[in-house]
């Protein structure tokens, strides 16, 4: 039997992605997507915290796509319970237009209850259509309808802060206050000034792109653990006027390095030779090789610099089969929720931690093997490892 599992899909752009998109980035976006999930007949989603109704009865409108993601064997009750401890995890403060928004939520949602995400092109969509200058143009809007106050605060906050994934390399500014910032706390940084009407900028903007990406693989001689990669920062001249009059840019594409704050390098053009040698002379020139490096260290340069880690066990299903022989009819719902998350990579169930100690506590020691292969893969989660780590008895 089951319960059926629906994904609820919403465009925030009320059609204006599909119909601009393609003049406005260059690429073409059928939609900037919301979700929710429809389960044992409420839907739930994320707007301030996790929130439910009567399926369809949501801010957003009619769905423009219905999913069906399966059948759940889960109880209602586990369900409920399950959400109510992602409230903890997807709150209006920890919400994030990138890494925890509503989409996952519901990837999150649809792993526990069915072993499956949310399709990769509605995960991947929202960020790649946001990291567009249209779509930066867009987030304040899209962030008030998702995160109600929380957007609010966001936008009114965007004149100071750089509207781009803290963890990304490449930066979409709009002031010089948002460049300094930037120029402050990175060595090395090259600044891409483009247009969209620009052809030879759309010819050599991805591959100052992907320069900036491959950035990260440049190892200095000689020195490890050193973070020698540079920060791509996009200008668009018809939204950033300031920025290119600071800078006196009167041609696009123009490409500008600096160093430490300190201007190295410009040029004009969509010269991709140029603009390889420039990257490479900005990072040997803030990381050159150290003074010893051609002392011959050949078992030093070999030693890892992390450890070994196996974070997969291919007997998973095997081993909680054992665990659950052993336990007979101990917490076997929360069981089987633990191994659907390990297996997702979802949140663990509410009530983990009990059905550790109470199995640890019951379990005598030559029957304990299966659920010490389940605690050294569960210590990898980090929620996980503070739980046995914050404890002496542990």
């Amino acid at each position: 039997m089951g319960e059926e599992v629906k994904l609820y899909v919403y465009d925030l752009s009320m059609g204006m992605a599909r119909q601009m998109s393609v003049l406005l980035t260059g690429q073409f976006f059928d939609a900037i997507y919301h979700t929710s999930v429809v389960v044992y007949g409420r839907e739930y989603y994320l707007s301030q915290g996790i929130q439910s109704s009567t399926p369809g009865h949501t801010p957003y409108g009619d769905p423009m796509e219905i999913i069906s993601m399966g059948k759940t064997q889960l109880p209602a009750q586990l369900v409920l319970e399950y959400i109510e401890s992602l409230k903890s995890v997807y709150t209006p403060e920890k919400y994030h237009l990138f890494d925890s928004n509503c989409n996952d939520f519901s990837n999150a949602l649809c792993n526990f209850l069915v072993g499956a995400g949310i399709p990769n092109h509605i995960l991947a969509l929202p960020a790649n259509f946001l990291n567009t200058p249209f779509g930066q143009t867009l987030r304040p809007m899209i962030e008030g309808r998702i995160g109600g106050n929380r957007g609010l605060q966001m936008t009114s906050s965007a004149t100071s802060n750089v509207v781009s994934k803290p963890t990304d390399l490449i930066k979409y500014v709009y002031t010089t206050d948002q460049l300094n910032t930037i120029m402050s706390s990175n060595r090395c940084v090259a600044i891409d000034f483009t247009s969209q009407t620009c052809g030879a900028c759309r010819t050599i903007s991805p591959e100052f792109d992907r320069l900036i990406q491959e950035s990260v693989n440049y190892k200095p001689v000689g020195l490890k653990g050193v973070n020698a990669a540079v920060v791509g920062v996009k200008v668009e001249t018809g939204m950033s006027v300031e920025v290119c009059r600071h800078f006196k840019v009167m041609a696009t594409p123009t490409f500008i390095f600096f160093l430490d704050g300190k201007k190295m390098h410009e040029f004009k053009g969509a010269n991709l030779a140029e603009l390889r040698s420039s990257m490479d002379l900005l990072q040997f020139t803030a990381y050159p090789p150290h003074k010893h490096a051609t002392v011959p260290a050949p078992v030093l340069q070999s030693l890892a610099e992390n450890p070994i880690i196996f974070t997969t066990s291919a007997l998973l299903d095997n081993i909680f089969a054992k665990l659950k022989f052993f336990l007979i009819a101990d917490d076997e719902l929360i069981w089987d929720g633990i191994r659907v998350s390990m297996k997702s990579g979802c949140v663990l169930p509410p009530g983990w931690q009990n059905a550790i100690e109470r199995a640890l506590d019951k379990l005598p020691g030559d029957r304990v093997f299966p659920l010490l292969d389940v605690l050294r893969l569960l210590v990898l989660e980090p929620s996980v490892l503070e739980y046995f780590t914050k404890d002496p008895i542990w």
